[in-house]
């Protein structure tokens, strides 16, 4: 048995042996060939003496199970009682059939059974990939092995292939677990069971997330290795240098993108409890917990299209009739009709709060006392400027009238935090004083 150079030797890859031993026994097997490396006599100069590198290697994937929902929620449970009762009272005048359908549709059983349906088959089809992908490890290490067999390949040499073939196979497990676990979220959403969705929606990210974390954590503390080491050139230190700075810049661009993903996807969850019987909100919705993961302006375009359901809809006086979908519609005396278009419902102008109050509580957050019209709105000059900055108009109103009834910014911040994530709410939070108090804002730092 005799020690060579290794002709697979790649100084490039902090894995690669330099050295080999002759004796098949003891070989490093060629990944990409399956054949034991070989070569010529090495000479005394060569064998410089080397410290031990110890390498990390990525751990394990964690892959998350998936909850079984197809049991009945409280709301599904609500629903399937107010079926009772109307299979109960079919002998009504309508008759069996019609008044079935009749009832089941004015409580919105319908749309809400279709949903689940559909949800449901989602969930089982991920499930059963699942479990196909969980077969596969099972079947791995034969597979190895038969095709190393008689190849002079010892368990050693193996063991690294493998580990890469399972921890593949884990990545995959991983991605279906997150899509399963986003689609168990909405059905915990249209079912009622928020805070059960928000920790769905948690792992899923999770599982989609963190083996690329984990993964780049791993090249990172090999590339430190490297740097540290004696046994490695000048050369191959700069290379580890310049990879470990790209692996830092890819694991700040997967923090942003996996908080974009995850705020996202809760202000679709927020959308449906502040909406549940809104089917156009169930649309988007959908749309938005359909967003691919890598995609860069997932939040950007969740903000555009639910921003304005991430608030509870305010209802209606007796005399204005519509909804935030529609517009509003307030009653003309004159007219007798329905015909006045108004921006948000109102008891009576200004809310009820005087030009005293509201003078006193725009003073109290800095802000300049000329910036409202008549009825305690936000002059179309000054929201024009908030929106051009990026926030969405119904943002706007809701902030100022949180100003007028009292409400301190940190509590203003607590508000927008809960209904569009840390750093959508701050950051409309932050445009609007910003922008009328002429750029130089004085609110406080984010306590959170």
């Amino acid at each position: 048995m005799a020690l060579i150079p290794n002709p697979q030797f790649n100084p490039n890859d902090p894995n690669s042996q330099r050295y080999i031993f002759s004796d098949p026994e003891t070989a490093v097997i060629n990944p990409t060939t399956g054949q034991t490396a070989s070569g010529g006599v090495i000479t005394a100069e060569k064998l410089t003496p080397v410290q031990p590198t110890n390498f990390q290697t990525a751990p394990p994937v964690s892959v998350p199970s998936v909850p079984d929902f197809t049991a009945l929620g409280p709301v599904e449970q609500q629903v399937q009682t107010e079926s009772e009762e109307i299979r109960r009272r079919q002998t009504e005048l309508l008759g069996k059939g019609a008044f079935e359908r009749a009832e089941e549709t004015r409580l919105g059983l319908p749309e809400f059974q279709r949903q689940q349906r559909d949800l449901t088959s989602q969930l089982l089809t991920f499930k059963t990939e699942l479990e196909d992908l969980q077969n596969q490890a099972a079947t791995i290490p034969s597979q190895v092995e038969e095709q190393f067999t008689g190849r002079g390949a010892t368990a050693g040499g193996i063991a690294p292939i493998m580990a890469g073939e399972l921890r593949r196979n884990q990545i995959k497990q991983a991605t279906v677990a997150s899509k399963a676990l986003t689609v168990s979220a909405r059905l915990q959403a249209i079912q009622g069971n928020i805070e059960t969705a928000n920790d769905m929606v948690k792992l899923a990210v999770e599982a989609k997330f963190g083996p690329i974390e984990e993964e780049l954590a791993v090249k990172r503390a090999n590339y430190d290795v490297i740097i540290k080491s004696p046994a490695f050139s000048a050369e191959q230190k700069e290379r580890a240098k310049t990879l470990d700075e790209a692996a830092k810049k890819k694991e700040a661009e997967i923090k942003v993108q996996r908080d974009n993903v995850e705020d996202a996807r809760k202000m679709a969850i927020k959308a449906i409890e502040n909406y549940p019987d809104d089917s156009n909100v169930a649309i988007l919705s959908r749309q938005v917990m359909g967003f691919k993961d890598d995609d860069p302006n997932i939040l950007k375009t969740a903000t555009e299209l639910l921003g304005k359901y991430q608030a509870k809809p305010e209802k209606a006086p007796a005399n204005v009739i519509g909804s935030a979908e529609t517009g509003y519609l307030q009653f003309n005396p004159a007219t007798g009709r329905y015909d006045i278009p108004v921006s948000a419902p109102r008891e009576k102008p200004g809310g009820g709060i005087s030009a005293d109050q509201a003078t006193s509580r725009l003073l109290a957050q800095g802000l300049p006392t000329n910036i409202l019209t008549t009825g305690n709105v936000l002059t179309k000059g000054n929201k024009d400027n908030i929106t051009s900055a990026g926030v969405p108009p119904s943002v706007v109103d809701l902030i100022t009238r949180a100003i007028l009834e009292g409400n301190t910014l940190e509590k203003i911040r607590q508000v927008m935090m809960e209904g569009y994530g840390k750093d959508v709410g701050f950051g409309y939070l932050d445009k609007y004083m910003s922008t009328l108090q002429g750029g130089a804002s004085d609110i406080p730092s984010h306590p959170f």
